[in-house]
């Protein structure tokens, strides 16, 4: 990357080795969110307070939730969802915060633009929950602001 051509250099900003960058992040990561970077919250090792496991695979959930998606969940699968919400609400009451955050940006990645859709729902809640016991009110605001921009027909309609 030139920094000096892309106007970079005059804001203090100069090149990384990305991949290095990359490698001491994945150091710090909980979790096997589906875009692949992982979850950066705070976490005690000893207390291992912070975080805790979904309890069943990145591709379990993510056939769990394509399910549901489609609307081919049967009744056992639909429960097994609703106590996995149950369980993220539970989680930010016991501190930890990553549990509820890792499912919401799971179901952030397949909730669509039909605001009706119980994935829409609660992935917004579910992360606004997160960010705000996480402390990152940006976040919080990208999400909303971003969810409400899903269920316009085109960017050029105004937000409500």
């Amino acid at each position: 990357i030139n920094a000096e051509y892309m106007g970079l250099s005059e804001h203090g900003v100069t090149p990384v080795d990305s991949k290095k960058q990359q490698a001491s992040r994945n150091k710090q990561t909980l979790g096997k969110p589906f875009h692949r970077m992982g979850l950066l919250v705070p976490y005690d090792k000893k207390t291992e307070v912070g975080y805790r496991d979904l309890g069943m695979t990145p591709q379990q959930f993510r056939t769990l939730i394509e399910k549901i998606v489609k609307g081919k969940a049967n009744e056992s699968e639909k429960t097994e969802f609703s106590t996995l919400l149950t369980f993220a609400d539970i989680a930010n009451d016991e501190c930890d915060f990553g549990h509820g955050l890792e499912i919401g940006l799971d179901l952030f990645c397949f909730a669509g633009s039909d605001s009706s859709c119980e994935l829409f729902g609660n992935c917004l809640r579910l992360l606004d929950t997160a960010y705000m016991l996480l402390n990152r009110s940006l976040f919080r605001s990208i999400v909303s602001d971003h969810m409400a921009a899903r269920g316009r027909k085109s960017w050029a309609q105004p937000m409500e």
